[in-house]
């Protein structure tokens, strides 16, 4: 069955080890070059930048509650600023099929160990923890994080789109 976003809405955010250690044009400039050139048909509509607060990270990674490394995530995702992109999929049709060509193309996979070259976490992550965004890993995953990562949205700073002429 397909199912679609809201409005083709979807966010990701940018971890505070990138932040702290590139800049956000750099990173924002890299990820929207990644996706033009594999001619992944998403816009960048919104981007914001801060500290997120703590209960909208504990509620974003509840599934992993029980996990021995659950606070650890937490501590780490409020620790620094971070970057929330917003994304408009631009295509007719969204399905799990365009996550995974993000996925594959684009993020690479969450150990950035294992990521091919030219993906983001290859580029800018250096571990599990800090491997540079977060994405959602499917289409379940992005109608379910939307919600929560938008209450993020009031806490932050929005950062000025500039589109290429």
């Amino acid at each position: 069955m397909e199912q679609t976003l809201k409005n083709g809405e979807i966010f990701s955010f940018e971890k505070p080890i990138s932040l702290e250690q590139i800049g956000f044009d750099i990173f924002k400039d890299t990820f929207l070059h990644l996706l033009n050139k594999h001619e992944i048909p998403i816009e960048l509509i919104g981007a914001y930048i801060g500290k997120l607060p703590r209960p909208i990270v504990e509620n974003h990674y509840a599934h992993k509650k029980n996990a021995p490394y659950f606070e650890e995530i937490v501590t780490f995702m409020t620790s620094k600023p971070s970057a929330l992109l917003k994304f408009k999929i631009t295509c007719p049709t969204v399905d799990d099929n365009l996550f995974n060509l993000i996925k594959e193309k684009v993020i690479g996979p969450t150990d950035p160990k294992e990521a091919l070259p030219f993906t983001m976490r290859y580029m800018f992550g250096t571990d599990i923890m800090r491997n540079g965004l977060h994405f959602p890993t499917s289409l379940d995953d992005a109608i379910m994080e939307y919600p929560n990562l938008l209450e993020a949205v009031p806490y932050l700073r929005e950062i000025p789109i500039i589109k290429a002429a």
